[in-house]
Parts: C-alpha cells; structure tokens; sequence
C-alpha cells in the first residue's frame, strides 16, 4: 500500500519526418512500450459494518454469544488496551496488478496544393495500427482499524460461548479474501484517416475523415477458493482464500466506427473572428466491460459514438481579447462500468449502456487594466442530463432502465474562474479563484454535492537573461489559499442503487491548503 501507484518500465520510439518535395511531405513513428503498473486502493466502511462503531458494538455483532474480550493496536504499547468506547471501522485493501505491452505505429503523406485563387489546401492521407496486451489481476483482504485521521490497525481476541480462544484479526487481518480477477486482454486497431487544411484570404477550413476497425480477445481467469491454515497442525480453518484455477472462458470482439469533422472560421474583422465546428466521433469501450460467457464466443460489442457542435466569436485587441461559444453535445451508446462492494469485496457490478446530452455557453476574457496588469476570467453554464440508461447487472444477468431525466452524476452546471496576474518579464505575481458549482454525488440525484470555491496564490523573480532564452524563475504559490471544504464525487463504490446520506458519508475531498517552492530552469 505504501507504494500507491508503481509503475516500472520503458519505451522506445523512431520518429521520422522526411520533405520528399516541396510541397509533399512524409510522417512516420513507431513505438514498443512495456510497463509493470500497479496499483493500491484501500477502501473504507466495506464490510459487514459500513459505518464506524465502537468496538462494545463491533464484538457485539461478530459474535453476540462472546465472553469477553482483547484488543490492542498493531503498533505502539503492546499492552495497551483498546476503549471499548473507540470507534472502529472495517477495510478493504485492493491490490491490482496490470502489467501491459503496447505496439504501435503511424505513417502520414502531407500534400500542399496551391490553390488559383491565392488559397492553398494541404492534405493528409494517413494510416494508424496498433496492438495492446494486458493482464487485469486482483488481490484483496479485509482488515480492521480504528477510526480517526491516523487509523492503526487493530488486532481482536475474543472467548467464544464455549470459552474458546477466536484469534479475530491478527495484524488487523482479519479476512484473506485472495485473488479475485486473473484476466488476459489483447486489442488491435488499424485505421485510416484522410484531412484538408484550406486556408482562402479571410476563411479557413479543416475537413477530416477516419475509419478505424478493432477486435480483440478477452480471457476470463476461473477463480477457486481453498482452505488456509495458520498451522498444518490446527483443524480448524482460519479462511478460505481464492486463487486462479488455472481454467479460462474466452470470447472475441470486433466493431468499425468512423469519425467525420468540419470546422470553418471567418475573418470578420481585424479584431474579430467567428467560428464553427461540427464532428461525429467514436470511442472503443473497454473490453473488461464484455466479460465472457461459455458458449457464446463473440460479445456484443459497438463503438460508443459522440456528435459535437460549437460556433462563437473569438475578439482580441491591445487590451482586451476573449470568447463567447454555444455548444451542443450528445454521447450515445456510452459504456459504463460501475463497480460496488458486494459480499465483502469489490466487483464490477453493473454494465450500464448510457445516452447523454449537453447544451453549453461558455465565455472566456483578459482585460489589461495596467501595463503588465491584467485581469482574467471565463464562466460556463452546461445543462446536462441522461437521455437513456440500460442497466446490465453483471452478477445475476438482469437488466433495468433507471436514471433517465437525471443529470450526469460529478457534473455541475456551472464553472468559473476569475484572477489578477502581474508580470513585468522580471516579477510576476498572481491571484485568483476557481469555482465549481453543484453537482450530484451518483446518477440516481438523491445526494447534491456544495458547490467548491478553491483560492490561488502565487508569486515568481526571474533571473538571467529573457532575450537569449537562459532564464531561472524562483517562485512560491499556495493551493486552497483560505483551506476550503469540499467533496469532488460520492462513493465511487456505492453501487448502481447510489449511497445514503447518514452520519458517515464517503467522498473524495479536495486537497486542503498546501505550498510550492519551484525553480524554473530555460536554457
């Protein structure tokens, strides 16, 4: 746990740009990467008591027949005994092991073409392929710890009905679940895309097509449990732990999607520019989302696609310049893996299939108030909801329509900033305060998140010498200037159903208040 997130490993990449004329040139890169990534997650309130209890209680309900009992914290004072008036918790400790190779490589020819009107057009034409292998191992165990800011583990002794000595948790462990996932996923994609820049007087134009296919494979580990004993000699089984069978159940998958962008900007006037883009895109789910079935060798699969609309006005002067954009955007067919603690461990419980829209207005500003001195801001309202959403319970082959109407859960409707900024090339200084408004901890809108308020402070001196580009920039700033609460999300493994809005509540806060020192090296 104490390595967080661990990632080991390298890449080599060829990069080769080549002008064969004037006017036509070729684009290559290659690349082979191979990392050993893993990474930790400890998960509170997750088993059988959600919420911190005192440690009476929590005997009280692992055995209510007990006798009495010993607790004492893994580290410090081995003779310390625990206040049965202390709140304890219970954990989930996640190890996740996803080691990966990647392959991959891009070719382009680049065409310009002089126009008769003075214009000029350069085309793309260009291929992409690309190959990744991965593994998806999991590893869990439960343990119990008190309740605080710095929780240590706790390790429980307590005399059964009968008088006999229950070693509970030792080193706070307390349940070996084992290994609960063994997967292997490999995926290819080859595509081809072909784009013409036009640039006319005062119009500019970008067109682009692209196709892209993929399949792939996934393979599904069988997962067994078998008895664990502290001692050979003992005969009774302390837990039993899942590991791999060594068995897999393997399906295939294959989908095509295409993608098509227009984007068009005119030049009003020497101040003003006004824009529009239109697109139709893809995405390619995840795989781990289409778990195997025996029997059926090919999943149901199919690119989740995504259509975009902007148009505004961009304006700049000596002292002003800014934006103002409306915006529509809807994503259909989006795949949604929802994971949730269930039984004591976390799985990936629901598939959801989810249809969204969104319609924006967004507008950015920088005012120079003073020489060097300017003031800068931009404010969005986005209103968002679910248009569809399938539900696919992944545990026992249900499915249900939920959530439809409701905004996008972590989603506010409205965003904002506003700062000062100084800089003279020598002294520069900042202040400023970024806003996100209300938003809903899940899809279900039961529980409304308090809208984060998050304070800026920074300041720099440059030395050295800014006209040849040797340069050292000293500088300081704080984050949370004024140490504000806030939650960014609810539990994220509360489940298709949402969580509850009680005493305890999980969530991911924002940072609280902390300081940099940076040294900016130009050279």
């Amino acid at each position: 746990m104490a390595d967080g997130v661990s990632t080991t490993g390298g890449y080599l990449l060829a990069d080769f740009d080549y002008r064969l004329q004037d006017d036509l040139r070729f684009k290559s890169k290659v690349k082979y990467a191979n990392y050993k990534h893993n990474f930790a997650l400890y998960v509170g309130g997750s088993g059988d008591n959600g919420n911190p209890i005192t440690l009476d209680n929590y005997v009280a309900s692992i055995a209510p027949d007990n006798q009495g009992y010993t607790a004492r914290y893994q580290s410090g004072n081995p003779n310390s005994q625990i206040n049965g008036s202390d709140l304890v918790i219970d954990n989930l400790h996640v190890d996740r092991l996803r080691p990966m190779t990647d392959y991959s490589g891009e070719a382009s020819l680049t065409k310009t073409i002089e126009a008769s009107n003075g214009g000029s057009h350069n085309v793309t034409l260009g291929t992409f392929i690309a190959r990744t292998e991965a593994e998806d191992v999991n590893y869990q165990y439960r343990v119990l710890s008190e309740f605080n800011n710095a929780p240590r583990l706790v390790n429980l002794n307590y005399a059964d009905a009968a008088g006999g000595n229950v070693v509970y948790s030792e080193g706070g462990l307390y349940n070996r679940i084992g290994q609960t996932s063994n997967n292997f996923l490999s995926q290819n994609r080859l595509a081809f895309y072909l784009t013409d820049e036009m640039i006319f007087d005062r119009w500019r134009f970008d067109v682009g097509f692209r196709y892209e296919h993929t399949d792939g494979e996934n393979a599904k580990g069988g997962i067994t449990s078998a008895t664990v004993y502290d001692n050979p000699e003992l005969t009774t089984a302390l837990s039993d732990v899942q590991t791999a069978d060594g068995s897999f159940i393997r399906s295939s998958i294959e989908a095509s999607g295409w993608a098509v962008s227009f984007a068009g900007l005119y030049e009003l006037t020497d101040a003003t520019n006004l824009y529009a883009n239109f697109s139709k895109g893809y995405f390619f789910p995840q795989i781990r989302g289409f778990a195997p079935v025996a029997g059926i060798s090919e999943n149901a699969y199919d690119p989740e696609n995504i259509i975009q609309f902007e148009a505004g006005a961009k304006f700049g002067t000596s002292k002003f310049s800014g934006s103002v954009a409306a915006y529509y955007v809807a994503l259909k067919d989006r795949i949604k893996i929802q994971q949730a603690i269930v039984g004591g461990q976390l799985i990936d419980e629901t598939r959801s299939e989810q249809d969204t829209r969104t319609i924006g207005v967004e507008a950015t500003a920088d005012y120079e108030i003073a020489s060097n001195f300017n003031l800068r801001g931009n404010l969005t309202y986005q209103g968002h909801e679910i248009t569809k959403n399938t539900d696919f319970d992944l545990v026992n082959g249900t499915s249900t329509e939920a959530n439809v109407g409701n905004k996008l859960a972590r989603q506010p409707n409205f965003l904002g900033s506003l700062g000062a900024y100084y800089d003279n090339s020598k002294f520069d200084a900042n202040f400023g305060v970024n806003y996100t408004g209300k938003k809903y901890a899940s899809d279900v809108n039961d529980i409304e998140l308090d809208a984060i308020p998050i304070g800026r402070l920074g300041a720099g001196y440059t030395f050295g010498k800014p006209e040849e580009n040797q340069t050292v920039r000293l500088g300081f700033s704080i984050f949370n200037l004024f140490d504000s609460d806030g939650i960014t999300e609810g539990n994220p493994r509360a489940g298709a159903a949402g969580q509850s809005e009680t005493d305890f509540f999980v969530g991911r806060p924002i940072l609280p208040r902390r300081f940099f020192l940076t040294a900016t090296f130009n050279f």
